[in-house]
């Protein structure tokens, strides 16, 4: 459609690019959710994160910024009675929706020292 964005650029870290694909302004919202396929729990394919809304020209290239801190990669945990980030790879998600996902990348969460 006139004035939908594509996606210009991969994901680096929490940051994404957004380009104005059509001979017309328009706006589209830039989502932000994290996938933890290795959490102990079952938890949601997608968990949205954070989201932005950007007006493009035609022909416009916007970049998007996140910021993801440990909570967005906690849970609660009923067992511990407190939020738990587990260690390991979280993959980061970027799209228009959960259903149209276009960049895709993976954030190493270390273990904590003790």
């Amino acid at each position: 459609p006139a004035g939908r964005a594509a996606w210009c650029a991969p994901v680096r870290g929490a940051r994404s690019t957004s380009c104005g694909s059509g001979a017309r302004p328009g706006a589209e919202v830039v989502e932000l959710y994290v996938h933890d396929g290795h959490s102990k729990i079952d938890r949601p394919v997608h968990e949205l994160k954070g989201f932005h809304r950007v007006e493009l020209k035609a022909g416009e290239t916007q970049t998007v910024h996140f910021t993801l801190d440990q909570a967005a990669l906690s849970y609660w945990s009923p067992a511990q009675s407190s939020w738990v980030a587990e260690p390991g790879t979280f993959e980061i998600q970027v799209g228009a929706s959960s259903r149209d996902i276009r960049l895709r990348a993976p954030l190493e969460l270390a273990k904590q020292a003790p």
